[in-house]
């Protein structure tokens, strides 16, 4: 048993007994969801294509989510909850509001960077029996891990480790 599946049963046992393997239990409580929203099938296989072809120029919000929930399961083992039930609202609204703001390319830019980070971290947390924070859809899809993204594009340049020499302390 992974210890991502021992966690989440840890976690679930706590509320109510379960015979389900984390991913089951993840369907079940989004299928007993009074106002539960899915992603269907035929997106979450839309969005599969387009990361195999490294081509997102036709995907909506529920494309990207799609991706990172699949991208969730492969790095942590469980599928997201903030993309089942009535948590998938909410971080739908998120990703149409980057959506537009960003545009596709972008948005595909800063999912790939943000998910080439995690992975990184994730390897660094098991190599060194290490808890840390999971990447949820609302923390994906948020202005502060944008931010994250903004300045690393910036270290990359060179640029955001440069003090303006023109910043006097009235301008701060």
């Amino acid at each position: 048993m992974s210890a991502a599946h021992v966690d989440l049963v840890l976690a679930l046992s706590t509320a109510t007994p379960i015979d389900r393997s984390p991913a089951e239990e993840m369907e079940h409580l989004a299928r007993t969801s009074k106002k539960a929203k899915f992603l269907t099938a035929d997106i979450r296989v839309k969005a599969l294509q387009m990361m195999r072809k490294g081509d997102f120029e036709r995907a909506d919000a529920l494309h990207f989510l799609a991706a990172h929930d699949h991208l969730h399961e492969q790095i942590y083992g469980v599928p997201d909850p903030d993309v089942m039930g009535p948590a998938l609202r909410i971080s739908r609204s998120q990703v149409q509001g980057m959506l537009s703001s960003l545009g596709t390319k972008r948005l595909t830019d800063f999912v790939r960077w943000a998910w080439k980070e995690e992975q990184r971290r994730e390897t660094w947390r098991r190599e060194n029996h290490r808890d840390g924070a999971r990447m949820s859809a609302q923390r994906l899809f948020s202005r502060s891990k944008l931010t994250e993204f903004y300045i690393a594009m910036q270290r990359q340049k060179g640029v955001a480790n440069e003090t303006p020499a023109s910043t006097t302390k009235q301008e701060l």
